[in-house]
């Protein structure tokens, strides 16, 4: 090209001016997000770019030029050892991974994009061409498998070790979705492209919570990699400077009013892939399919596999579509669509989400859109959309009760300056931003939106709620201002556990004793009371014993999850060691006042038992890598039972607690109040002064073990201070009010207590040995969800050569040092 004219370097501008009408651009795009794609790729040695390179064979002039010069060069290339001889399809190849310079290298009036991505759907579909697959957690735990120590590049070898019998990756770019089926086209566009970097490990520092990510590399011995670098070189020697392209697709792109949409549902597919467990997928999966937009783009064989899956939900071992199938099929689906059908399944309760739980991306799936930082959470009254700045959710209040004063007319206008009527402010903005901010979110949307339909329809599209679908759901089983509250991302802070839950009960049974013997339906009303108090006495107690009993005897250190308390897994191990070891028939959840006071004396004895301790040292094998390396950090469990672990002062007060909690409960009086209302009997029931007192004496008790440090009550982050050398102390006030403080730094950082700014439950009595950190416990739920991610974290040991990783290739191909 040394006789040619150069090309032009061209700026935005001229580049807009020449490829700005919405449908080029658009098809610009479209090569431009495949080639992209194909960056991303994994490929074996043995890779041919025959079929893709064919497909682009039609150049530009400076493309034709570029591929000319590229090919004489690579006569000079005799050394490399590649299984290949370079061809002109693989020029071709790599003029669309590059697709421009000074101008476009293909000529894109003769090159089909579709067939492109046509061909690219066949050769994922055969393996030739490997895409990681992303969601979940797949490829996470395929990578603890074959790496034991950390690593932050993955070279070629690994790599394709790390994709043998893995899922297929899925992605979707413009209206391309790739994945299992190969290529499907949709009617819309979507932006979540193939990436090789990946969160796929976590730091052997067990300080730090969040996985890194690794890069995955492709092999540089096929040709269309191996020559990528000359090929870049032959268009630097022969045009002239690079055109400003990115120029372009800033203006050709959505605007950039996107970057401040604070309630963006693009991420949703990321969220979707982190958020639920397989069969929760299926079920997601099938809800989209009664739309038959996606069941006709779907293969038939999947669609039957599909259903014949929803069929067959118990056996979780036996499903016929896995994650891949289920995510590529779901992302045919809009994200609005997709977010509907979610909400639908959660509120009419196909979908379980306890109350406690919040679900949020987890690896992969953590995407932060625009300015707010928004992403998906999900939670039992369904998704929204909230962000890394704790001040959205009032400013869209705000927001939306400022126009609605705007916009809506007098009459609301009036009703809303009479609501504000006592506020101090000087003006409209100042009363209802003082209003707003301390109030409760919930009772100024039953107060300002809800008693008007076109504010509550204003507030429903804004969070996009679907109310017509709301009222064909169970609807009574939620109040509006939740859902609404929730969707504008407010959130409770508090966390309310057992102890509240009993209180409350024993309030209300309290409030539902007559106020003398003289009253109508007196024993009616007596029996009420006392039923619903010991019915909520007794299943208080089986939440503690269980939670006593696993805190105490569980190892922790060795769990799946460390220092993670859910109900289920405390209950299953208390059953095991209290009643399955023994040969008791049964189980906790079966026993009645009696036999559940008994089971305290069974746990106080195996406490206080001397076998215990004899059969119960940790295996030298089980201790963390740091032991003995380090003074700065502790491990504080040299028993496989924390109890053991306990200062000797905290273990003579546990067992003084459980002595008395035991003994206070197990009256005969209590027991006599207990059997003769709750099944009537005896013939003359314990009079009302009686029943006062036992209520006292279970009142006092349950505050009590509570007030010891050994209760439910949770205890909930408040705030932080830290002084000029950087020491902090953490404040969480529990349930009953006590202030707990938790310090660091801490010389228990690497054993993965859970982190201070969280709500937790502390035994304040259960201080360790060798430390002054009480056993404290990260609060968990019983789900599909909580299930899917068991065992997650992983942490790896760390590396036997710090900083250097064997086999490593950079983005570029060029080895380096880590």
């Amino acid at each position: 090209m040394t006789n040619d004219i150069r090309p032009i370097t061209l700026s935005s501008e001229e580049l807009f001016a020449k490829y700005g009408r919405r449908e080029e651009a658009e098809h610009i795009l479209d090569f431009w997000l495949l080639g992209q794609c194909l960056a991303e790729c994994v490929i074996k040695d043995t890779y041919k770019s025959s079929a893709l390179g064919q497909l682009c064979q039609n150049l530009t002039p400076e493309g034709v030029a570029v591929r000319r010069e590229f090919m004489k060069r690579l006569v000079k290339e005799s050394t490399r050892n590649i299984p290949f001889t370079p061809t002109p399809n693989d020029a071709n190849l790599l003029a669309l991974l590059t697709l421009f310079h000074c101008d476009i290298l293909i000529d894109l009036k003769k090159t089909s994009a579709l067939d492109i991505a046509k061909e690219i759907g066949e050769e994922i579909k055969s393996k030739s061409l490997l895409f990681p697959f992303s969601f979940g957690r797949d490829l996470y735990d395929r990578l603890q498998k074959i790496k034991k120590t950390e690593v932050r590049n993955l070279g070629y070898t690994d790599t394709i070790r790390l994709f043998d019998g893995a899922q297929t990756g899925v992605f979707h770019v413009g209206r391309y979705l790739f994945g299992p089926f190969g290529l499907i086209q949709t009617s819309f566009r979507r932006s979540i492209p193939p990436r090789r970097d990946l969160r796929l490990q976590h730091s052997s520092d067990r300080t730090n919570r969040s996985a890194h990510t690794i890069w995955l590399s492709s092999s540089m011995r096929a040709p269309i990699n191996a020559y990528r670098a000359i090929f870049d070189d032959v268009l630097n020697d022969t045009s002239g400077e690079l055109s400003d392209w990115a120029g372009f697709f800033r203006r050709i792109s959505i605007t950039r009013k996107q970057d401040y949409d604070a309630g963006s549902e693009t991420s949703i597919p990321y969220f979707v892939g982190d958020a639920f467990s397989d069969i929760e997928l299926i079920l997601i999966a099938k809800k989209l399919c009664e739309d038959s937009s996606v069941y006709n783009l779907l293969p038939e064989d999947f669609v039957e596999r599909l259903t014949s899956d929803v069929a067959n939900l118990n056996n979780s071992f036996d499903l016929k579509c896995n994650r891949s199938e289920l995510m590529q099929a779901i992302m045919c689906a809009p994200d609005a669509v997709i977010r509907s059908a979610i909400d639908e399944l959660v509120l009419n309760m196909t979908i379980t989400v306890p109350p406690e739980e919040i679900r949020i991306p987890v690896l992969n799936g953590k995407h932060y859109l625009g300015q707010w930082g928004t992403y998906f959470e999900l939670g039992h009254l369904g998704t929204r959309v909230t962000g890394m700045f704790p001040s959205l959710p009032e400013l869209r209040l705000r927001n939306l009760l400022r126009s609605s004063y705007q916009d809506l007319g007098d009459d609301y206008r009036k009703n809303l300056d009479w609501i504000l009527r006592s506020v101090d402010g000087s003006s409209f903005d100042d009363r209802l931003m003082n209003y707003i901010s301390s109030a409760d979110p919930r009772e100024v949307l039953k107060r300002s939106i809800l008693p008007y339909k076109a504010a509550t329809d204003f507030v429903c599209k804004f969070v996009h709620l679907d109310t017509d679908r709301l009222n064909s759901l169970n609807a009574d089983s939620f109040d509006l201002e939740e859902i609404l509250s929730w969707r504008l991302g407010f959130t409770e802070r508090s966390h309310h556990g057992g102890y509240t839950k009993f209180m409350k009960a024993h309030h209300d049974a309290t409030a539902a004793i007559p106020g003398s013997e003289d009253e109508v339906d007196y024993l009616l009303s007596m029996r009420g009371g006392v039923t619903h108090l010991f019915t909520s006495l007794e299943a208080y107690l089986k939440q503690l014993l269980a939670f006593l009993t696993w805190s105490l005897m569980s190892d922790h250190y060795k769990d799946e999850n460390p220092f993670r308390y859910t109900v289920g897994k405390a209950l299953s191990f208390a059953n095991h060691m209290l009643l399955s070891s023994a040969g008791a028939d049964g189980d906790i959840e079966s026993l009645t006042l009696r036999p559940l006071i008994n089971q305290y004396r069974h746990l106080y004895n195996l406490l206080d038992s001397s076998d215990v301790e004899n059969n119960s040292k940790r295996p030298e094998g089980d201790y963390p890598s740091f032991t003995g390396k380090t003074t700065l950090q502790l491990f504080p469990f040299r028993h496989t039972i924390p109890f053991l672990d306990l200062r000797t002062r905290a273990k003579k007060e546990i067992l003084e607690q459980l002595r008395q909690f035991a003994d206070s409960l197990s009256t005969e009086t209590i027991l006599e109040v207990r059997n003769g209302f709750s099944h009537g009997g005896l013939k003359q029931p314990p009079d009302l002064y009686t029943v006062r007192s036992v209520f006292t004496t279970i009142h006092n008790s349950v505050q009590r073990i509570e007030a010891a440090g050994l209760g439910l009550a949770v205890s909930n982050y408040e705030h932080s201070e830290s002084d000029p050398w950087g020491r902090v102390k953490h404040k969480l006030v529990s349930e009953t009010g006590m202030v707990r403080i938790l310090q660091e730094p801490s010389d228990l950082e690497f054993i993965g207590l859970p982190v201070p700014e969280s709500s937790q439950l502390i035994l304040s009595t259960a201080i360790l040995q060798t430390s002054n950190e009480p056993l404290r416990f990260s609060i968990g739920s019983d789900s599909d969800y909580s299930n899917y991610w068991k065992g997650f974290p992983n942490y790896p040991e760390p590396s036997e050569i710090l900083g250097i990783e064997s086999d490593v290739q950079s983005k570029s191909g060029i080895r380096k040092m880590d």
